[in-house]
């Protein structure tokens, strides 16, 4: 089986790429995984049709992960047509490649579809009703991949790692030079583990999950916190001493933004449980991203 990962260079991408990297091989030296292609822009394009069905004919491509996305949410609001262009319409390109050739499609969305006016868990029932531009984007783009009866769409909420440029990585830069910053602590959420989600992606997979399971999917860690109680957590794991020396709470109007955010996002994962796998408590998985930060 030869899977195409897009955004291979992504966070989420580089976690896979490391899931995958572990696999062992048996007493005879052969690994039966499937063959993962890990892509960046510059190797596939989602906004290009002729670049994405290029690649899959070439690497006779079985599955597609598309984890490529427009993920600037503040940057969304004033370029929009990109966002959309990147969120939609790359999405239109991949279903109607995957439809040509018979592929399944895998497809990560976000809890930013909802509007976080609510105080219980979100179940994939519920109406999409985005508050902001970049969530508008991702909720047509899930839409469209939700129209191909080969799809698994999962929605997943905070998703950091230590890879890349994320929410952990600021705030663990920032304590680490002992500086002040102002952290929300209104909005609540679910911190996910990028390596935890790569790995349950990779068990779909490889377990031939995906004949059984199409449609719509919540995935994230359990448990809730607001931003400032994931950043406490962080200086605290780092140097118990320095609890709340340089994380500050704030309330959302104190921290102006272009793009509002949702206020509550919490995912309700009942039908996760279909699967054979169950999510960790965020607080466990984010120990664990700092034990493999610290061996990187």
């Amino acid at each position: 089986m030869n899977v195409l990962v897009t955004g291979g260079d992504g966070q989420l991408g580089q976690c896979m790429r490391s899931v995958d990297s572990q696999k062992v091989c048996d007493e005879n030296g052969y690994n039966d995984s499937p063959k993962y292609f890990f892509a960046n822009r510059q190797d596939v394009d989602i906004t290009s049709i002729d670049s994405i069905e290029n690649f899959v004919k070439e690497h006779n491509i079985d599955v597609i992960v598309n984890c490529a996305a427009y993920t600037n949410v503040e940057k969304a609001e004033e370029d929009y047509d990109t966002a959309l262009e990147v969120n939609y319409g790359g999405v239109c390109k991949l279903v109607s490649v995957c439809k040509k050739y018979d592929i399944y499609l895998i497809h990560i969305s976000t809890d930013y579809v909802f509007n976080g006016r609510r105080h219980i868990p979100y179940k994939e029932s519920a109406e999409c009703d985005p508050v902001n531009k970049y969530g508008t984007t991702k909720w047509l783009g899930e839409c469209e991949a939700l129209e191909y009866d080969k799809s698994i769409v999962i929605r997943t909420s905070w998703l950091y790692s230590e890879y890349g440029k994320n929410f952990y990585r600021t705030m663990l830069d920032r304590i680490k030079n002992k500086q002040e910053t102002s952290v929300v602590c209104d909005q609540v959420g679910t911190p996910t583990y990028a390596r935890d989600l790569a790995e349950f992606l990779c068990m779909i997979i490889e377990e031939n999950e995906l004949e059984d399971h199409t449609g719509l999917f919540h995935f994230s860690n359990y448990g809730c916190c607001s931003w400032y109680d994931f950043a406490a957590t962080i200086e605290t794991l780092w140097d118990s001493k320095e609890r709340n020396q340089y994380i500050l709470p704030c309330s959302s109007k104190e921290y102006r933004c272009k793009a509002e955010r949702p206020f509550y996002t919490v995912l309700n994962k009942e039908e996760l449980l279909s699967f054979p796998y169950e999510p960790r408590h965020w607080y466990a998985a984010l120990i664990d991203c700092m034990l493999n930060d610290n061996k990187e």
